[in-house]
C-alpha cells in the first residue's frame, strides 16, 4: 500500500522546496489557462479512490475496496468523456492502464472471496465431522496441534499489529512529522530489519529531514535485501543527484533498476537526460 509514497515521497522531501513534486520538476502552471490541465491533475480523484482502495483490500476490507475501485472506474470514464480526443492519444495511455488494473483487483478481490467463502464451508463442515467423531471416540486435538495452533494466531496476530504500526508511520510521513515517523521506524526495523517498505519509509523520512547521506546508506540497505526490486535504484538515483553527483553516476543507478523491471519514469529521466531511443 505504501509503494507509490516510497518511491515518491523520498525524494519529493528532501527539500521542502520541491516536496509537491517527485523529482523536483517545476511545477505546473495553474494560471495558465490556456493550457488544458495535465493528465496528473485529471486523475488526482482517481488516484485518491484507488489507493483507498488498495489499503481496504490490505486491511482485508474486500467489499469496501470493490466499491472504491468501481468508484475510480466512474472517475476514469468521466475523465476520458470529458476529454474526448487527448484520450485518443497516447497520452491517455495511464488512464487505460489505471482502468485494467482496477478491473484485474475487482476479479482478484472477487475470486479471493469465493475461495474464502468455499474454504468457510468446508472448514465448517470437516470440524464439525471431527468434533462429533471425537466425542463418540472420546478423543481430541493433541497438545502438539494446540500448540501449533496458538503458535499460528500468535504470528498472524504479531503479523497485524506491526503492519498497523507501519501505516501509522506511513501518516506521520505524509504529514511531514518525519522526527515522530523516524522514531516509530527504528522500533519496526529492530523487530523486522528487511523489511523493505519499512527500510524505503526510513529513507524518505531521513529525505525529509535533509540527511540525505542516511537516506543513501539507508536505500543501499534496501538494495542489497531486496536486489531484485527496482524501488531503491530510482530512489538511489534521485539522491545521487540531490547529493551533487554526476548524472552518469545517477544513471546507472536508473539503468539497474531498468534492468530488474522497473518501468520508465519520465520525470526521472528528463533529470536524467535519458534521450527517447535509450530508455527504451
Amino acid at each position: 500500500m505504501f509503494k507509490k509514497l516510497l518511491l515518491a515521497v523520498c525524494i519529493a522531501s528532501a527539500t521542502v522546496a520541491n516536496a509537491w513534486d517527485w523529482f523536483g520538476l517545476k511545477p505546473y502552471d495553474e494560471a495558465d489557462t490556456n493550457r488544458p490541465p495535465r493528465l496528473h491533475r485529471l486523475l488526482e480523484k482517481a488516484n485518491d479512490l484507488i489507493e483507498q482502495a488498495e489499503e481496504e483490500a490490505n486491511d482485508g476490507e474486500g467489499d469496501k475496496a470493490l466499491d472504491h475501485y468501481r468508484e475510480a472506474l466512474a472517475e476514469l470514464d468521466r475523465v476520458e468523456m470529458e476529454n474526448p480526443e487527448r484520450a485518443k492519444k497516447p497520452e491517455f495511455a495511464p488512464v487505460r492502464n489505471k482502468r485494467a488494473a482496477c478491473v484485474a483487483a475487482i476479479e482478484s478481490i472477487r475470486f479471493a472471496q469465493v475461495n474464502d467463502n468455499q474454504r468457510a464451508v468446508t472448514v465448517s463442515d470437516s470440524a464439525a465431522l471431527r468434533k462429533k467423531y471425537n466425542k463418540k471416540h472420546g478423543v481430541g486435538p493433541s497438545q502438539e496441534e494446540e500448540d501449533k495452533a496458538e503458535k499460528q494466531a500468535k504470528k498472524e496476530a504479531e503479523d497485524k499489529e506491526w503492519r498497523k504500526r507501519l501505516k501509522e508511520a506511513y501518516g506521520l510521513v505524509k504529514a511531514n512529522d518525519y522526527a515522530e515517523a523516524d522514531e516509530k521506524l527504528v522500533k519496526l526495523l529492530e523487530e523486522r530489519p528487511t523489511d523493505l517498505e519499512a527500510l524505503l519509509l526510513r529513507a524518505a523520512t531521513q529525505c525529509g529531514t535533509g540527511s540525505l547521506e542516511d537516506a543513501r546508506r539507508t536505500l543501499e540497505r534496501a538494495n542489497r535485501a531486496h536486489p531484485k526490486s527496482y524501488v531503491p535504484y530510482y530512489n538511489l538515483a534521485s539522491v545521487a543527484l540531490q547529493l551533487g553527483e554526476s548524472e552518469a553516476s545517477a544513471r546507472e543507478y536508473y539503468d539497474l533498476g531498468r534492468s530488474v523491471g522497473g518501468p520508465r519514469d519520465a520525470r526521472l529521466e528528463a533529470r536524467l537526460k535519458v534521450k527517447g531511443e535509450e530508455s527504451k
